[in-house]
């Protein structure tokens, strides 16, 4: 969502997103420039009715961001020009406009960002109650470092945080594949997010047809029995293919997911997932179509793996 407004010689544009709002501001005739200090942003939160002071001091820049805005809310922004010196101002002209959130569940297209490490210092002082020392092995070196892990947050309050709808939005766009008129086709690189997959296989149980191309890039390695290298009769070193750590994980994560419906279990095991073998580079994509009577109708897409660290830890959008 993109406003203006303007009040004379004081001009207002906001760009709004789900979470944050950029006011920037301009001055069209530069002799107000003379005793100016900085500048005032109120927010009016219309929900509550509430207006939030956006800095305890003049802002003395003609760009600021606000980043504590909630989706589908309507604020009205006023930006005051302040004259004088920081100990001693008074307030000049001043600008309002109104600009509504955008809703990420509106529309064709819907944009989730997650906190991930962005977020690190607020993450550590929201949460600083469930901080604990744990002893960590680094390098061969064992030391306690400080840590607050979001499994010991209650009701996954620390998850939801971090997630800010990313999660939740991923879970929603796998789910709507239920029954035999649906099918996903999905080429991802690291897959071992339990929920994730759990949706996956509730999609193959509904009936859906599920094919998933993940990344499996394997190394040759020579076989190695009782400490030694083992050669053919021809003394050349005996080779075996050998799948990266990424592949691994993917399929220990596989196989660790529960099939309630027993005929369903052939399925999941050797037909809703594609070895991506014959590449030299990793698979590094991330997206799942989704198809309707044979026809395409939605898209995932962005930067997010299929990990808990990629939807909680890491900076990422879907």
């Amino acid at each position: 969502m993109r406003e203006r407004s303007t009040d004379g010689n004081l001009s207002l544009h906001c760009i709004s997103g789900t979470h944050v709002t950029l006011v920037a501001i301009n001055i069209q005739d530069e002799s107000s420039l003379s005793d100016l200090i900085g500048f005032s942003i109120d927010r009016l939160d219309h929900a509550s009715q509430q207006v939030f002071p956006l800095s305890s001091r003049p802002i003395q820049k003609f760009l600021w961001g606000d980043y504590t805005c909630q989706p589908a809310q309507l604020y009205t922004y006023t930006v005051r020009m302040l004259h004088g010196t920081l100990s001693n101002f008074t307030p000049g002209n001043d600008v309002s406009l109104e600009i509504m959130m955008e809703d990420p569940r509106e529309g064709k297209h819907g944009i989730y960002f997650n906190r991930g490490v962005a977020a690190s210092q607020k993450y550590s002082e929201r949460f600083s109650q469930y901080r604990q020392h744990y002893l960590v092995d680094k390098f061969g070196r064992e030391s306690w470092r400080e840590f607050i892990k979001p499994d010991n947050v209650p009701n996954d309050e620390a998850f939801v945080w971090l997630s800010r709808g990313l999660e939740e939005a991923l879970l929603k766009f796998i789910r709507q594949a239920k029954g035999p008129r649906y099918k996903i086709r999905a080429s991802l690189y690291e897959l071992t997010y339990a929920p994730v997959l759990q949706a996956f296989a509730d999609c193959v149980e509904s009936g859906a047809d599920v094919k998933i191309v993940h990344h499996y890039k394997e190394t040759a390695k020579a076989v190695v029995k009782r400490d030694k290298i083992v050669t053919d009769e021809d003394g050349k070193i005996v080779k075996e293919m050998v799948p990266d750590s990424t592949a691994k994980a993917a399929t220990a994560a596989i196989r660790r997911i529960g099939i309630k419906d027993a005929k369903y279990t052939n399925a999941w095991q050797n037909h809703v997932f594609i070895k991506r073998k014959n590449t030299a580079a990793i698979s590094h994509n991330k997206f799942i179509i989704l198809l309707e009577d044979e026809k395409p109708v939605q898209l995932w897409t962005g930067s997010t793996n299929f990990t808990a660290g990629g939807i909680f830890g890491q900076s990422n959008v879907g």
